[in-house]
């Protein structure tokens, strides 16, 4: 049989309300050449419950489940190994692809001749979102341009922290040829999710075995943030340690013990950046000068510029910046100016409502109050932006 043009993986431990709409984001899609893979992480009857309602739906829905609790990565691998389609995409189980999303991605590729396809992602925060003034957001960015990526440059422009891994050809943000795929495993061992965040690595790891990629500013997906999202537990470590003790706990490891040895035990979201990168060189490009890490000051300087996102976590940040620099041979008494600590000034928060400036001239963005449009997951959220935005198309 010819394999689908697209495979469409949903890796998912325990989330069935937002593994519902992701799932209904990706059957009601108005284009017929793929496939959605389900990799159930040894999760509950109410998982296995959602994908049997969308498989009555649809004959695309593959269903598997271990039987076991497995790390996040070797869950992802699992999952990836029962895809057959000819592009991989990893969805999050509260994110939602957009209405348009695969009819858009085929039109692009069969325009432009890629392995990797990228995307700038739209947002939503769920309900139960950790930041509770975020919750019912959804944000969209204007703008329908294509770009070619190089990727090479898009890599040491990460290691220097000019852009962040957003600007990475990662498989959560991209369709990836299963050749691409191929050729990271053959720099791994056989593992395409080898090391560091999942998400993140491959992003490094399918720039540096691919010369270009395209970009798309117009979003083919959206990234949904809600009560159980391991990265905004790290993004606002004050309100999200519940979150990561269950995420350790899966992974049957320490924190301690899992983070790189250069860095130090700590969920500060910066770290986490460093210590996929430092796997990852040290993995896939030990002694290429062209990736090189940043210096322990930049790293305290970027963790700095994030001390004020989540006042309530403060001083822990800040006793980890001591603590790194210590471990690194640096007085904190000595930092350059740049990294003085001054505890953020507290400030009100309301809904964020409307357009705003988004740093790009001619294409201003947009918060939309969900709870208003009444709205309250991601796949509706993704309707609704498809509705905000202009018409498109990219077919020759």
């Amino acid at each position: 049989m010819t394999p689908p043009r697209f495979s469409i993986l949903i890796p998912t431990r325990q989330r069935p309300v937002t593994l519902a709409a992701a799932l209904d984001s990706v059957v009601s899609q108005p284009f017929g050449d793929f496939e959605v893979v389900v990799m159930d992480n040894c999760g509950s009857p109410e998982t296995a419950a959602v994908v049997d309602r969308f498989a009555a739906l649809s004959d695309k829905v593959r269903y598997h489940r271990s039987d076991r609790v497995l790390r996040m990565k070797d869950n992802w691998e699992l999952g990836l190994s029962k895809c057959v389609g000819d592009f991989l995409f990893v969805l999050g189980d509260d994110d939602a692809l957009m209405p348009d999303g695969m009819v858009l991605a085929d039109q692009i590729l069969r325009r432009v001749d890629v392995e990797l396809l990228h995307w700038e992602k739209y947002g939503y925060w769920w309900e139960d979102a950790l930041d509770e003034a975020a919750r019912g957001r959804l944000l969209v960015h204007g703008g329908n341009e294509i770009q070619l990526m190089d990727c090479k440059q898009a890599l040491a422009d990460f290691y220097q922290w000019k852009v962040g891994y957003a600007a990475l050809p990662c498989i959560y943000s991209s369709f990836v040829h299963r050749d691409v795929v191929r050729r990271v495993k053959e720099k791994t061992g056989g593992v395409y999710f080898a090391a560091g965040s999942p998400d993140m690595f491959t992003g490094i790891a399918n720039a540096f075995v691919t010369e270009h990629a395209a970009t798309s500013r117009r979003g083919l997906s959206l990234a949904g943030s809600s009560g159980n999202s391991t990265g905004s537990a790290h993004y606002l470590r004050s309100k999200g340690e519940k979150r990561r003790l269950e995420y350790w706990q899966d992974e049957g490891v320490s924190q301690a013990a899992a983070l790189h040895p250069s860095l130090i035990d700590s969920p500060n979201i910066e770290l986490g950046v460093a210590d996929t990168q430092l796997w990852a060189k040290q993995l896939l490009f030990p002694d290429d000068r062209r990736f090189q890490m940043i210096t322990i000051p930049q790293l305290l300087s970027a963790m700095v510029g994030g001390i004020g996102r989540d006042p309530d976590s403060y001083e822990d940040t800040a006793r980890d910046i001591r603590a790194l620099a210590r471990k690194h041979g640096i007085d904190p008494a000595s930092l350059a100016d740049s990294l003085a600590l001054r505890p953020p000034t507290p400030r009100a928060r309301g809904i964020m409502q409307g357009p705003f400036d988004s740093g790009r001239p001619g294409q201003p963005s947009l918060a939309v109050n969900c709870r208003q449009a009444g709205i309250s997951d991601a796949a509706a959220a993704a309707r609704l932006a498809q509705g905000l935005l202009p018409v498109v198309s990219y077919a020759a």
